[in-house]
């Protein structure tokens, strides 16, 4: 997943023990509001830069659409994301979701019609509430993840990337990677692309470098700004026991998509026999291409 020479054997150069203190690389792996920030958006495979009514396509030296972009992770919520549209997302509609959630707990203060008190008895998350077109089964409310990135030409300027279900497992494993070599995911380059094997958005994620000195006190100053935990929805994110923060799932390289969850209350919805479950490229190939569109829409 990297081909970095400098990343290679127990080597960890001092720019990672800079960020050893903050939150682990689980946050990438656990669990699996208001606007006034940009976002980075993907629809077929190109990438776009949101902001308001305004977008910008992003493009290498020569005009032309880059097929990855290469970002500094500042933040994840360590909670997965939601959002549900009562009667299914419309490519091009403006609508807001019927009911989404920052933390997968609970839908968001601001939900127009929220579905149920908690997100792990809502009938729209459980397993099989939405059957596709082939009988593969998926969930009606859609998983995503929060990140908090910055460019690395332009790193004063954090942004938001919702990483969809379909790469959730893929970013799992990238911070396994991380991981193994003792890598903070704010103390190196991401380059973030798109698997062309696949015909869905399914993101590759590969570390180019670390960072400079220079670099990393800039990260290390906007990793104090308002404005990360505004873009990651971790600032009303609700708290456990005495404002004890709740603690993030661990989740195994098979929860997300191909193993059913495992919920503590209330019978399935559905009575009758789903169809058997379809492997994980089958159910993504039925996936929306353009709901990460509709997802920037909660922050304008």
């Amino acid at each position: 997943m990297s081909n970095l020479t400098t990343m290679s054997g127990d080597h960890v150069p001092s720019v990672a023990s800079r960020f050893a203190s903050l939150a682990a690389n689980s946050d990438l792996s656990g669990g699996v509001g208001a606007g006034g920030y940009p976002s980075i958006s993907y629809k077929g495979k190109v990438w776009t830069v949101v902001q308001g009514d305004n977008r910008t396509l992003i493009t290498n030296d020569d005009g032309d659409p880059k097929a990855s972009i290469e970002v500094v992770i500042l933040k994840s919520n360590p909670h997965l994301s939601k959002i549900y549209y009562s009667g299914g997302y419309e490519e091009g509609s403006a609508a807001k979701p019927t009911c989404y959630s920052n933390d997968s707990i609970t839908p968001a203060g601001d939900a127009q019609a929220p579905q149920s008190a908690s997100c792990a008895i809502c009938p729209h998350n459980a397993w099989g509430s939405r059957i596709t077109e082939s009988g593969a089964k998926g969930k009606s409310c859609s998983d995503s993840r929060r990140l908090a990135v910055a460019p690395i030409n332009d790193l004063e300027n954090p942004m938001l990337l919702r990483i969809p279900a379909g790469s959730l497992k893929d970013l799992v494993g990238y911070a396994d990677m991380l991981n193994r070599r003792k890598a903070p995911y704010q103390s190196l380059v991401t380059k973030i692309g798109f698997d062309h094997t696949v015909a869905y958005q399914k993101f590759a994620f590969k570390a180019l470098r670390w960072l400079s000195d220079e670099e990393a006190n800039v990260v290390m100053d906007v990793l104090d700004r308002d404005i990360v935990g505004k873009i990651t929805a971790m600032d009303a994110a609700p708290l456990a026991i005495a404002g004890t923060p709740l603690k993030a799932k661990a989740v195994e390289e098979d929860d997300f998509l191909d193993t059913p969850p495992v919920k503590k209350a209330a019978p399935a919805p559905i009575k009758q026999e789903a169809p058997k479950p379809k492997k994980i490229a089958d159910v993504l190939e039925e996936a929306d291409a353009s709901l990460d569109d509709a997802l920037s829409m909660i922050d304008d």
